[in-house]
C-alpha cells in the first residue's frame, strides 16, 4: 500500500512539474510578444502609418509556421518589418532567440557566472578593469586576495586618493552605480545588503569623449562560438550617454550606433527600442557618420580571446571600454540574455540559415 501511494505521489509531482513548466513557458512567451506589440504600436503611432497590413501579417504567420513550427512567433517579425519597412526572411524573432536558441547555447550553470562581476578579473585575467576592492558577504577583499576589516578598507580607499566607481556585484543596466571620490566615501551610504565592486574611474579615448564626455562610452560586441571552436562576431555597437548622464546605459536614456567590422559607424543613432533618435548626438551635436573607430580590430581580438578562455557558453555580449592609449578592456559580460532583438531588427539577419538550423536541430531554416 505504501509503495503504491509513493508511486502515485511521485507521478502527481511529475505531472505538476510539467504543468508548472508549461505554464511558466507560456507566460514568458506572452510577456515577450506583448512587448513586441507595444513597441510596434508606438512606432506606428509616431510614424502615422503601418507597413504590416492583414495580407502581410498572414504571410508572416505562414513563414513563422513553416520556419519555426508555430505561427505564434509572428509579433516580433511584424515589429521588425515595421522598423525595416519591408518583410525580410531570415530574421530571428526575439522569443525564438531568448527561449529556444539561448538555452541551447548557454547552459544556465555557466551563463549565471556572468552575473558575478567580482569574478571577472579571475576569469579573464589582464583583460578587465581590475577592482581595487570587492565586498562579499560583508567582508572586504583587496586585489591580492587579502581580507580587510571595514576600517582597513576605508583607510585603503582614503590613501588611494582617486575617483572611484562602486557597483553591485550582480547589477545590470547601470543599476546601483555610485561615483564618489575615495577620500569622501561614506560607509553608511553604501548598499548594506549587496556585494560590491570598487574600481578606479577610468578615462576613455579622446575620440569617444568628443562625442559625449560625461560617460565612459562602451562598445557592445556579441561573439558566437562555432562548433569548430572558432569565435565569430555577430555585431558591434557603441553606446553613448545622454543629457549629462554618467552612464551610457540604454535603458536610462542612452543611445547606440552600429559599428561595422572596419570601423564605420551608422549615420543614425537608436534608442532602447531600436527607434531612430537622429544623426547627431543631442548634447554635443557630433555627427555620427563622421566618427571612425580605429581600434575595432583590437576590440574584436580581445573579445575573441576572452570567449575562447570561457568556451562553456556559445554566445556572449561584451561591454568594452577603450582607454586613452587606445587599449580595450572588458567592463562586463552577459551570457544570460545578451542584447539582440533591436540590432537584428535594424541590421540583421545576424545569423545564417545554416547556423540557425544547426542550433535548432532542423537543418536549414
Amino acid at each position: 500500500m505504501y509503495s503504491l501511494l509513493s508511486k502515485i505521489l511521485y507521478r502527481l509531482k511529475r505531472a505538476f512539474k510539467r504543468f508548472s513548466d508549461q505554464f511558466g513557458q507560456f507566460a514568458m512567451y506572452r510577456v515577450s510578444r506583448s512587448e513586441a506589440h507595444n513597441v510596434r504600436k508606438r512606432l506606428i503611432k509616431d510614424r502615422g502609418r503601418k507597413v504590416v497590413d492583414r495580407k502581410l501579417k498572414a504571410k508572416i504567420k505562414q513563414y513563422c509556421y513553416k520556419t519555426f513550427g508555430s505561427s505564434g512567433y509572428w509579433p516580433w517579425l511584424a515589429l521588425y518589418t515595421e522598423m525595416r519597412g519591408k518583410f525580410l526572411k531570415g530574421l530571428i524573432p526575439d522569443d525564438v532567440y531568448r527561449f529556444e536558441i539561448l538555452p541551447k547555447l548557454n547552459p544556465e550553470k555557466f551563463a549565471s557566472l556572468s552575473e558575478a562581476k567580482s569574478m571577472d578579473h579571475k576569469l579573464f585575467p589582464g583583460m578587465t578593469i581590475e577592482p581595487q576592492l570587492v565586498r562579499l558577504k560583508g567582508e572586504y577583499i583587496d586585489r591580492n586576495g587579502n581580507v580587510l576589516g571595514e576600517n582597513q578598507a576605508m583607510d585603503y580607499l582614503y590613501s588611494l586618493d582617486r575617483e572611484i566607481v562602486i557597483k553591485p556585484d550582480d547589477g545590470r543596466q547601470g543599476k546601483g552605480i555610485m561615483f564618489v571620490y575615495s577620500k569622501d566615501i561614506d560607509v553608511d551610504k553604501l548598499l548594506s545588503d549587496a556585494d560590491l565592486i570598487i574600481q578606479e574611474r577610468v578615462s576613455q579615448h579622446n575620440i569617444l569623449t568628443e562625442v559625449y564626455p560625461y560617460s565612459v562610452n562602451t562598445f557592445r560586441i556579441l561573439t558566437y562560438m562555432e562548433n569548430s571552436g572558432d569565435v565569430g562576431v555577430k555585431f558591434i555597437n557603441l553606446k553613448f550617454g545622454v543629457g549629462g548622464n554618467m552612464v551610457d546605459n540604454i535603458s536610462k536614456g542612452g543611445i547606440w550606433v552600429f559599428v561595422t567590422l572596419n570601423g564605420e559607424v551608422s549615420s543614425s543613432a537608436y534608442d532602447e527600442f531600436g527607434l531612430q533618435t537622429g544623426e547627431q548626438h543631442p548634447d554635443t551635436g557630433y555627427r555620427f557618420s563622421d566618427l571612425q573607430i580605429p581600434f575595432v580590430d583590437d576590440i574584436i581580438s580581445l573579445c575573441k580571446k576572452a570567449h575562447k578562455s570561457f568556451p562553456y557558453v556559445g554566445l556572449i555580449g561584451w561591454d568594452v571600454y577603450v582607454n586613452e592609449s587606445g587599449e580595450p578592456f572588458i567592463v562586463e559580460w552577459n551570457a544570460k540574455n545578451p542584447w539582440f532583438w533591436d540590432v537584428e531588427a535594424r541590421f540583421g539577419p545576424l545569423w545564417s540559415k545554416e547556423e540557425i538550423g544547426e542550433i535548432m536541430g532542423v537543418g536549414e531554416v
